[in-house]
């Protein structure tokens, strides 16, 4: 972590701060802006929020106070891993997400497989559904895991290194495509959108593996 200077701790934050991150987080929490910027919350006010403070706020509906607290919970938990990972750890969990989501979609398709051959068992159609649950956990942890390297690589040096602000955009822009993908495999359900992840997840991570190797 001494290769590069650690950003500014979110506990120290003033009001403006406070209210420019969280403009950013979603259009549900823009109503409450105002109310925030003139309580004068401060990155202190982040570290003790509450389902509770929220309401206090005004922030009555339960959905937003979820997204809320869910991006606040993200934002502890990367301030607390500063410290417990390096840039290599964090790429490395990108790629075993890409190795999860591959490995998920193939014992879908044994499944599925038994399914379209007429050998169908007991159980078969819940193993079905547990088995395209997995798959949204994989992509959900693969997500997290491109937020966060992406977050990484903004900051010094990284963000000063071309080749550095082109993986990042690489890997942004595949994260959006992949989760597109996903979006209409799992809700399709077909094999031939399930099959054109996995295509596409290998291609871009064995071309990006010859690209850092050169």
């Amino acid at each position: 972590m001494d290769k590069f200077e650690k950003p500014q701790s979110y506990l120290s934050w003033t009001t403006a701060q406070v209210i420019s991150w969280l403009s950013g987080l979603d259009d549900a929490v823009e109503p409450y802006l105002s109310a925030f910027s003139a309580k004068n919350i401060s990155g202190k006010w982040l570290s003790s929020l509450t389902a509770d403070v929220l309401d206090k706020y005004g922030v009555h509906k339960i959905g937003h106070q979820m997204i809320i607290l869910e991006k606040v919970k993200q934002l502890q938990y990367q301030f607390s891993s500063f410290d417990n990972e390096t840039l290599q750890s964090v790429l490395l969990r990108v790629s075993r997400s890409c190795t999860c989501i591959v490995t998920a979609i193939n014992s879908l398709m044994a499944i599925t497989k038994r399914q379209d051959a007429d050998s169908p068992y007991p159980g078969i159609l819940s193993d079905i559904q547990g088995a395209v649950s997995y798959i949204l956990s994989c992509i959900l942890n693969l997500m997290s895991s491109i937020g966060n390297a992406a977050s990484w690589l903004e900051r010094p040096p990284f963000s000063l290194l071309p080749e550095m602000v082109v993986f990042r955009q690489f890997l942004v822009e595949n994260a959006i495509i992949t989760n597109r993908l996903s979006q209409q495999a799992i809700s399709t359900q077909c094999n031939e959108h399930f099959k054109e992840i996995i295509d596409y997840v290998c291609r871009k991570t064995h071309y990006h593996n010859l690209r850092l190797n050169q």
